[in-house]
């Protein structure tokens, strides 16, 4: 977990969002030193004006039909994409977001990684739950501890504004061992 914390607060220190943070974007090499793959989607947040079906110099993707780019204040994110139970609501509704989408992936992944399902379709029903309506299991705090709930629970609030940067999550006391 720490590693993969070092890495998404590397991606968000040159001021880029990955949007697409999920177990299957996360390798671990022959050292098992995670890497974070997969930059397809991200967005660079930069003062970029909008200009339609063109390259932007320093972003890492093109618009093209299956992609709808929206300016929201100046930044150029991307509508609807993500991959489902990892992606924030924010970023599912289309509406204003930053590295704060990346954090809600980060919350979904270590809830994944600590609690064990007893089948798919029983991690596809609690998944469904927590991503359209905040609701964890009951026994969440037993089965992967206090810190650990506390922890999922603030990076997957639905309000971007109140889930920890990555660097507040760094230097916290939450971080599972």
């Amino acid at each position: 977990i720490t590693q993969l914390l070092e890495a998404i607060q590397y991606v968000h220190a040159k001021g880029c969002i990955h949007r697409d943070l999920k177990p299957g974007n996360i390798f671990i090499d022959n050292d098992n030193d995670i890497k974070l793959g997969d930059f397809g989607l991200v967005s660079v947040h930069s003062n970029v004006r909008e200009e339609k079906n063109s390259f932007w110099s320093g972003s890492f993707f093109k618009n093209n039909a299956n992609t709808k780019l929206v300016n929201y204040g100046g930044e150029l994110i991307t509508m609807g994409i993500g991959t489902r139970f990892y992606c924030s609501p924010e970023q599912e509704k289309s509406t204003n977001y930053d590295n704060k989408t990346d954090i809600y992936s980060l919350g979904i992944i270590i809830f994944e990684m600590l609690y064990k399902f007893g089948s798919l379709m029983e991690r596809d029903i609690i998944l469904t739950r927590i991503n359209q309506k905040s609701l964890f299991p009951s026994d969440l705090e037993t089965v992967v501890g206090k810190n650990a709930s506390e922890l999922i629970k603030k990076c997957t609030l639905r309000d971007p504004k109140l889930r920890p940067s990555i660097n507040e999550i760094i230097d916290s006391k939450l971080i599972p061992s």
